[in-house]
């Protein structure tokens, strides 16, 4: 195994326990930090490799999965989002800010239907559509892809 894909692992991990147990702790009007599936949005926009993107999606659903009393969910879910993003990325002309603007809009959008979807379909999984965490992982996107680019920058000099 390349040790691409070994640092994409870790970083998941790191991701999910950051997420979740410091982040989790700081709720705005209901709503929490969603940080792997922002973490998704970052890998899928900046990441070339398709490889290591999936491999980001499932080790992200997975560590999410340790911690939830859903199992599956999470997975579907990552991968359901991981192919919607492997293919409207693909079809961008250009990566800029305005359309990571629009992708990680879109892909919270997605994010909560799922969620609704799921909680809908499967009975025992409380869901509902949350506004206040869409535009709260909206913001905490934008200022993500910012803090990437700096340290991008600042890498590459």
């Amino acid at each position: 195994m390349r040790a691409k894909y070994i640092f994409t692992i870790i970083i998941a991990l790191l991701v999910v326990i950051i997420g979740q147990s410091f982040f989790g702790q700081f709720k705005i009007a209901k709503a929490v930090l969603n940080l792997p599936s922002i973490a998704l949005v970052i890998f899928c926009f900046f990441g070339k490799d398709d490889l290591n993107n999936l491999i980001a999606a499932v080790f992200l659903a997975f560590f999410l999965e340790l911690t939830s009393p859903y199992y599956g969910f999470y997975l579907g879910v990552f991968l359901i989002l991981w192919l919607i993003l492997k293919y409207v990325i693909r079809a961008i002309s250009e990566k800029n800010v305005l359309s990571f603007v629009f992708i990680a809009l879109g892909s919270g959008v997605i994010y909560q239907s799922l969620f609704l979807l799921f909680s809908i379909f499967f009975k025992s999984i409380p869901g509902y559509f949350n506004w206040q965490s869409l535009i709260y992982n909206f913001i905490a996107s934008i200022v993500m892809y910012y803090i990437y680019g700096f340290f991008k920058k600042q890498i590459q000099g």
